[in-house]
């Protein structure tokens, strides 16, 4: 079926080298980690736990549209809010 990717842990769909950054890191640098790294989103990490996940459309869209400096700006101020899961959770908790 289809659907039987619910069952599975969301283990199966991740990537444990996931590149991530500091909630407090400036926007400039993390498109500079993006651009260095040549990906197009990074995790975003504070006290050790991640709050989100940043993409180059959320800078160009929340950042660079609205005039507003990179080198100024921390990254915190464009995570939209994210739900977690622990890796070993079945993925039909991600919808729920």
């Amino acid at each position: 079926m289809v659907l039987e990717f619910l069952n599975e842990p969301v283990s199966k769909f991740t990537n444990p080298k996931m590149t991530t950054v500091s909630s407090d890191l400036s926007i400039r640098d993390a498109a500079k980690v993006m651009l260095d790294s040549k990906i197009d989103s990074v995790l975003v990490f504070e006290h050790g736990q991640i709050v989100g996940i940043v993409t180059e459309r959320d800078i160009l869209n929340d950042i660079v549209a609205k005039g507003l400096d990179p080198a100024k700006s921390a990254v915190h101020i464009v995570l939209p809010n994210v739900k977690t899961r622990k890796a070993s959770q079945n993925t039909l908790t991600i919808f729920t």
